[in-house]
């Protein structure tokens, strides 16, 4: 309301590009924007204009939109997702499956990476229906050449070594 996420938006990739341009050993940080930052063509061109400053550190960026936001207008989407991906920086949907319409819009935008929502992961072991999701989710990525993280595992399966597949806090919850 008061136009301030895109100035804190900008404030957040200004510390991170900051703090990576001063060495990091190229490791990859990924960064949550609002979804209205970029619905915003002025800090679109900032973003733009800052990574094309710095593309070694722009290679090392992973921008991340939640999907209840990102999918709202999927042709700007698309678009922000070409633009970005022509600075070097990568692209993410975040919470995916939380606000589930289709996966048409996953073959439009060629978006680089999935997080599923937690909610689908840490009960999959004991409910068929998430793990079928979850299941289905990674085959359509991969299809379309789109790198799934996922978080909240309690439980390992073979689904999780999976190439292109990428979990945090894989182990028994006894552990």
């Amino acid at each position: 309301r008061l136009g301030l996420v895109q100035e804190f938006d900008k404030l957040v990739v200004s510390e991170v590009m900051a703090r990576l341009s001063r060495g990091s050993d190229g490791v990859r940080v990924a960064i949550n924007l609002f979804a209205s930052s970029i619905r915003d063509t002025g800090f679109n061109d900032w973003l733009v204009r800052e990574l094309g400053r710095q593309p070694e550190v722009a290679r090392q960026l992973v921008f991340e939109i939640a999907e209840y936001g990102a999918v709202e207008d999927v042709t700007l989407l698309k678009s922000w997702v070409d633009r970005i991906r022509t600075t070097g920086a990568r692209t993410s949907i975040d919470h995916f499956g939380k606000a589930f319409k289709s996966f048409g819009y996953l073959c439009d935008t060629r978006i680089d990476y999935l997080k599923i929502d937690g909610s689908f992961i840490s009960d999959i072991a004991e409910n068929k229906d998430h793990r079928f999701f979850v299941e289905s989710v990674i085959k359509i990525a991969h299809g379309l050449d789109i790198t799934v993280f996922f978080f909240n595992v309690a439980a390992t399966t073979e689904m999780y070594t999976e190439p292109h597949t990428h979990s945090r806090g894989v182990g028994r919850s006894s552990e």
